[in-house]
């Protein structure tokens, strides 16, 4: 992504233009060469103003610092800076503005002055509000030194990728607490009856509850993963579109990563399944960051759930 240098002339360059195409003229109408002086003098400063700020533009890098972890919504400090390559020219009056997935980032950071050989770096708040992958592309960095007469911005590549994770989703406790009980509540000793399964194992008072035969495990200390099912086939939302349909699923998304997140810190083994894919269940809080990549990754297509065991604890993710 290579774009041209823009120049531009500053409302007080516009004025100082016009008075010296003025001055300039009348001396040549009335041959004062006093004025042609003053006229060529002014002109003179405004080609000044644009080699000063060529020079500058020449002379810089670009730095861009972004935090290791970036949450849906949650407000991070992305950092912008600036090296001054020169070895004897201090820079003055730079303005940088970064790019984001071909966006323009309208938080301009500002540096009054960088010495020469040195590097200051500054911060954006910034709140990224879609999920998946984000690319930081490069940034714009303007200049009006030495007059404030013209504006010359340059572009500079500066890319960079990152995964910018879901949300978890801290509205949905009804539903969270719901699932979290059904899986305290069963009992991992136990399993539904299967043609073959011997009628003496069968757990009469468990398949009275759950109200399906229930026979006992050869191991009683075997852990049964729980897995998380997510429908990410979209289809349009009765009241709005697939617009509203879309929104539902970025929903589902934050739900199903905070009742991941809760049922790991319970000492539950957490899979996610969806259509075509899934994650094999992990443990632990320390993997927590391999479903939020996961669910950072997933998108919207059709195609067939991964075919499971009858045995397998399925949790439906729907609001």
């Amino acid at each position: 992504m290579k774009k041209d240098p823009r120049f531009s002339i500053t409302p007080v360059g516009v004025i100082v233009l016009i008075c010296a195409v003025i001055l300039f003229s009348a001396g040549f109408f009335y041959l004062n060469h006093g004025l042609i002086i003053l006229g060529s003098s002014i002109i003179l400063m405004i080609l000044m103003s644009i080699i000063f700020a060529v020079i500058t533009l020449n002379s810089i890098t670009p730095v861009r610092k972004v935090p290791r972890t970036l949450v849906c919504y949650d407000p991070c400090l992305v950092g912008l800076g600036i090296t001054n390559n020169s070895s004897f020219l201090s820079m003055y009056s730079l303005k940088i503005k970064d790019v984001h997935n071909q966006i323009s980032i309208d938080k301009p950071c500002y540096f009054f002055k960088v010495a020469s050989l040195d590097t200051q770096i500054t911060y954006y708040r910034h709140a990224f509000v879609q999920r998946g992958r984000i690319r930081f592309e490069g940034v714009w960095i303007s200049t009006v030194f030495p007059f404030n007469l013209v504006k010359i911005s340059r572009y500079y590549e500066l890319m960079e990728e990152h995964l910018v994770w879901p949300e978890k989703d801290r509205s949905g406790l009804k539903i969270n607490s719901r699932a979290i009980s059904a899986v305290q509540d069963l009992d991992f000793s136990l399993k539904p009856f299967r043609p073959g399964d011997h009628m003496k194992f069968i757990h009469w008072s468990a398949s009275f509850r759950s109200n399906r035969l229930m026979t006992r495990r050869s191991s009683r200390n075997q852990l049964q993963p729980v897995w998380l099912r997510i429908d990410n086939r979209i289809i349009p939302h009765p009241q709005g579109g697939y617009i509203r349909a879309f929104d539902n699923f970025e929903k589902v998304i934050s739900i199903t990563t905070g009742l991941a997140h809760e049922l790991l810190s319970l000492g539950y083994e957490v899979g996610i399944i969806t259509r075509s894919s899934y994650l094999t269940p992990v443990a632990g809080e320390k993997n927590y960051y391999r479903i939020q990549v996961f669910l950072s990754k997933i998108e919207s297509g059709d195609g067939f759930f991964p075919k499971m065991s009858p045995d397998d604890f399925i949790i439906n993710m729907e609001l």
